[in-house]
């Protein structure tokens, strides 16, 4: 980067405090407050640092290369691409880029104290916050699926496989997050195809529960979700079937709580309006979704930061078309004439691959109708309980 350069962005980011509170927060997305929060946590950072021995000129200052980066994921579509950032900051070709990159690796940095499943102390706080505002007893977290679209055909040979149920191509991510919107677990790089609840037997909450869950507690999702002792979803109607009245209830009541998460989800890609169409291509190198993977992990980062700072929620860039599908149940494998399924009432049919679980944890069942019914006092639930645990055994 030459001195030329160097001066034009240190006019733009001179002209800061010339913009009101309205423009800054519309062109980097966040208050000026919370910009110099953020700021103030990456500056030290060895990726902006000169590494001993070399030469050449020092850096540009963190607060520009920041600014560089903010405008880029705050812009939909190819207006966040080299071009568009060498036009308004008037730099050269790949600097864009260079800028983003250490400011990806200096916020995922932080990731650990940002980005971090609850303590032992914590969860038992969230735990009376839902149990306060929701009704719900021993719920930590709300589980949700979203997809990230990719703005170009993957160059590979599983390109089908990132056909998702909603756009072109996409990513598949698993977002758990807890009722004040702040994500506590993601894991994201499945493709488009991939169903919701393959995505969360990958995590490390299913796979370790012990880890992650004291007794009783748990987290919930939509019908998408295989119920578990750590996973209350909604009912699923069965196929050609209306649901029961108690069924219709428990979804309505799940629901006051679900809204969080899309909510959420939504803030989160109206604040990083890049999401909408992730301009970056993907192809045969594990390493091209792998850059995808940790610019989506610096916006959640980021997403929590504003929240712990105390950053309003800008309701504007909230688009519902980013809530993630309420009908997403319905993708749920069922086969018909399953024997086991049949049996049960359709509203209370355990998703295709509980009865593996079941064969496991044989007091699945009678964990599950428990906690739902400490959740609502369903007499039908406890006329089945007894013949579901003979069913699974």
């Amino acid at each position: 980067m030459n001195d030329e350069e160097t001066n034009n962005i240190d006019v733009e980011a001179a002209s800061l405090p010339w913009l009101n509170d309205e423009e800054f927060l519309q062109k980097y997305r966040m208050s000026c407050e919370c910009f110099d929060f953020v700021l103030d946590l990456i500056k030290n950072y060895s990726v902006f640092k000169k590494l001993k021995g070399k030469s050449g000129r020092p850096q540009t200052p963190v607060v520009n290369q920041m600014m560089v980066f903010l405008k880029c994921v705050g812009t939909e579509g190819s207006g966040a691409n080299g071009p568009n950032q060498r036009n308004t900051f008037d730099i050269g070709k790949g600097t864009s880029g260079i800028f983003c990159r250490r400011v990806i690796k200096a916020i995922c940095s932080l990731r650990d104290r940002f980005l971090f499943w609850p303590n032992k102390q914590e969860k038992k706080l969230l735990e009376r916050l839902t149990f306060k505002e929701f009704g719900f007893p021993h719920c930590v977290g709300i589980a949700d699926g979203t997809l990230f679209p990719l703005a170009f055909e993957p160059d590979s040979e599983d390109a089908p496989d990132y056909s998702g149920r909603k756009y072109g191509y996409s990513l598949t991510v698993m977002i758990i997050c807890d009722p004040n919107k702040k994500i506590c677990y993601c894991l994201a790089g499945y493709l488009g195809s991939a169903h919701d609840n393959r995505v969360y037997d990958a995590t490390s909450l299913k796979k370790k529960p012990e880890e992650h869950f004291s007794p009783m507690q748990h987290i919930i999702g939509d019908s998408a979700f295989a119920n578990s002792p750590f996973m209350v979803s909604a009912f699923k109607k069965g196929a050609n079937e209306d649901m029961a009245f108690e069924g219709e209830q428990f979804n309505h009541k799940l629901s006051t709580l679900q809204i969080r998460s899309e909510h959420c989800i939504g803030i989160l890609k109206g604040r990083f309006p890049w999401l909408h169409g992730i301009q970056m291509k993907v192809n045969e190198k594990l390493s091209s979704v792998r850059r995808i993977v940790h610019l989506i992990d610096a916006t959640i980062i980021l997403h929590n930061m504003l929240i712990e700072f105390g950053e309003e929620e800008n309701t504007a860039w909230i688009d519902e078309k980013d809530f993630p599908d309420l009908a997403d149940g319905e993708r749920a494998p069922y086969e018909d004439g399953d024997e086991l399924n049949s049996a049960i009432p359709g509203w209370y049919r355990p998703h295709y691959g509980q009865q593996i679980d079941a064969q496991r944890h044989p007091d699945m069942p009678n964990q599950h109708a428990k906690r739902r019914r400490a959740i609502l006092d369903f007499e039908v639930i406890l006329q089945f309980r007894s013949r579901l645990i003979s069913l699974f055994l």
